[in-house]
């Protein structure tokens, strides 16, 4: 595997999005290449290398989804059995959502309640008892959408719920369960939850971009109450690991089934939609690029942001960590280069449509979601473009310390199909990332034909009269 190339991308791309370290995991057939790059800490710089521990975010929910499976198979989880058959007292603002809500709504996002619950670390404390409390916080959770429709919003919350059902029928904390079924069978020796357990390892701090230079992170993670949702922290070799387990259907590398064959084929392939080539399984992701289809996850954490993917046909995955908050653009690049360069995959055909004046002013407005907003606008030029601002976290706006809280520089739009598009790059002279499938914004109308909701990173965004944004 020539990697010269790659890693010339990596550093230049580094450099160009001050990007303070970045951790790649490439496997395609018996091949595999790990590296690191840039250094783990800007106060405290240490070499980054294919050990060196990320927070890998929201790609643990698919971990929390595939041990999910295993207690399905096991008869102690039913995934259609409403949340109350586990926990009779749970309740949200919504009683219908409290009362219909699934354990598969909560896998795929459309339980319907704000997602993004974040709960200070000290509302939920770090004992065994974390989720008890993170869950009896959730009585105050509002309904964005109603229970189990379409569009469905990105959903934090309920993968924090769905680990303290997995705590319930198991009678183990959440972390031991995912020890014993998921992390020991697959020899993850690098692969951690609790702080108290990785510090004396290699771990990058999270950095942001900033109009004053890049900043380190002043918290780490979520607490142990999100660690459904996004605590794992492991590296590079670890997922890789973890990817060889679900491209051989199930069977760890020592050669023990854990999960049958149609239980990871029910993890992966995509029973939702949100198009025609993209939508979610079981917590994985599944995206179709020309004949192919891809699964994974991405994520973002406290100025940390990776990108997982495998592609079952090619026998083939990839693993990009960085310690930025603002890396995920990074990963996409790196990501379509080894798509294209690598693996051969060539870009899909995405022509852009033109929009008539009239057609833009349709999208033109803003769009919100309890503590976040989202504009659409048109520049100078007339073309659309997309800027965001955050209000800090909900309920505990203090939750994590890095805000938006004024609109973030505008970014141009482009659209591919019908109410769906893409955000070109924000520096300037930068190439658009090769088009390997996927969107970034897409637009969900009424029965009358009126934009009412925009959904952007998963999450539903409603559009607003004027005079409320």
């Amino acid at each position: 595997m020539d990697t010269y190339a790659l890693d010339e991308l990596i550093y230049s791309t580094m450099d160009k999005m001050k990007v303070p370290g970045v951790g790649i995991g490439l496997l395609k057939g018996e091949e595999r290449y790990t590296n690191g790059y840039g250094v783990s800490n800007l106060r405290h710089p240490l070499p980054i290398d294919s050990r060196t521990l990320f927070q890998i975010c929201s790609i643990s929910k698919t971990y929390l989804g595939t041990v999910s499976m295993m207690l399905i198979e096991d008869g102690l989880l039913e995934l259609d059995a409403p949340v109350r058959q586990y926990l009779p007292d749970f309740r949200v603002v919504d009683e219908a959502a409290s009362k219909q809500a699934t354990y598969r709504m909560l896998l795929q996002h459309r339980a319907g309640w704000y997602g993004d619950w974040f709960t200070h670390p000290r509302r939920t404390g770090t004992g065994d008892d974390a989720l008890t409390k993170y869950v009896a916080t959730m009585v105050d959770t509002p309904q964005l959408t109603p229970v189990g429709t379409s569009p469905f919003s990105y959903n934090n919350a309920g993968f924090n719920l769905a680990a303290r059902i997995i705590e319930i029928v198991t009678g183990k904390t959440y972390e031991a369960v995912v020890q014993e079924r998921l992390f020991d069978p697959l020899g993850l020796k690098h692969t951690y939850f609790l702080p108290a357990d990785f510090m004396t390892h290699r771990y990058v701090t999270g950095h942001f971009r900033t109009q004053d230079g890049v900043k380190v992170a002043e918290r780490w993670g979520f607490g142990r109450a999100f660690n459904g949702a996004g605590g794992i922290t492991s590296c590079v070799e670890d997922v890789l690991q973890y990817a060889r387990f679900q491209l051989a259907g199930g069977v760890t590398a020592g050669g023990e089934r854990l999960i049958s064959e149609s239980g990871i084929r029910q993890l992966h392939e995509v029973e939702h939609y949100q198009s025609a080539d993209y939508g979610i399984g079981l917590t994985f992701w599944g995206q179709r690029i020309g004949d192919l289809w891809q699964y994974g996850h991405s994520c973002g954490g406290v100025g940390q942001s990776s990108l997982f993917c495998f592609i079952p046909a090619l026998n083939a995955a990839m693993m990009i960590a960085t310690n930025s908050g603002q890396g995920y653009p990074l990963a996409q690049r790196v990501r379509a280069w080894v798509l294209q360069e690598m693996w051969g995959i060539e870009p899909v055909s995405a022509e852009t449509l033109s929009l008539s004046e009239e057609q833009q002013d349709e999208f033109v407005g803003d769009y919100a979601q309890i503590n976040a907003a989202l504009r659409i606008a048109k520049d100078t030029e007339g073309n659309l473009t997309y800027s965001m601002k955050s209000e800090g976290t909900f309920p505990d706006e203090d939750a994590f310390s890095y805000h938006l809280e004024d609109w973030s520089p505008p970014l141009v739009m482009r659209f591919i199909g019908k109410d769906v598009a893409l955000l070109l790059p924000q520096e300037e002279g930068e190439e658009p990332v090769p088009h390997h499938g996927g969107f970034d914004l897409l637009f969900h109308r009424a029965e009358g034909g009126a934009i009412h909701c925009l959904q952007a990173g998963a999450r539903i965004f409603l559009r607003q009269a004027d005079g409320d944004g």
